[in-house]
């Protein structure tokens, strides 16, 4: 038996949940999506709703951030997105992967500072970008715009 295979032996292997990122202004249950016709995906502005596997409205970064424009909320018949309640913005937290980061590599790069109307990205020094989360929203404009795609969500 070679190393490689003692140490797998000890190590349990766990299959990958994948979470989708849940919109903004979400106030009721995500389940109502399913028997729904989703007004809110053709109301999006940047085309970034869609109905996941599980049939459940979900956000897709890779192109387009959120401007929380409101329309997906102001359409939603069954109050899954209000305007009502306390959860107006994106209930993710968007983080900075270092080891994917070419900036944390001492490349000049300012790909994700650059769309961020929050200003919610800083740097120290000309390298490593930091992001506040006092002042994220998590809009998702910084992560469309990654060349090494170092931005991540928590879900």
């Amino acid at each position: 038996m070679e190393k490689r295979e003692l140490f797998r032996s000890f190590t349990k292997r766990v299959k990958a949940e994948k979470r989708s990122i849940t919109p903004p202004y979400l106030n009721g249950s995500l389940s109502l999506c399913v028997d729904c016709e989703a007004p809110c995906i053709g109301e999006c502005e940047t085309d970034i709703l869609f109905k996941d596997t599980e049939a459940l409205i979900a956000i897709d970064f890779t192109q387009q951030g959120c401007t929380y424009c409101e329309a997906c909320a102001d359409i939603c018949d069954k109050d899954v997105l209000s305007l009502g309640g306390e959860n107006v913005y994106i209930k993710h937290s968007v983080y900075i992967d270092e080891t994917a980061c070419v900036a944390h590599h001492n490349v000049m790069c300012m790909s994700c500072k650059e769309p961020c109307i929050d200003n919610a990205i800083n740097f120290d020094g000309l390298f490593k970008p930091i992001i506040d989360p006092t002042a994220c929203t998590s809009c998702g404009f910084c992560l469309s715009r990654c060349p090494t795609s170092a931005i991540k969500v928590l879900i």
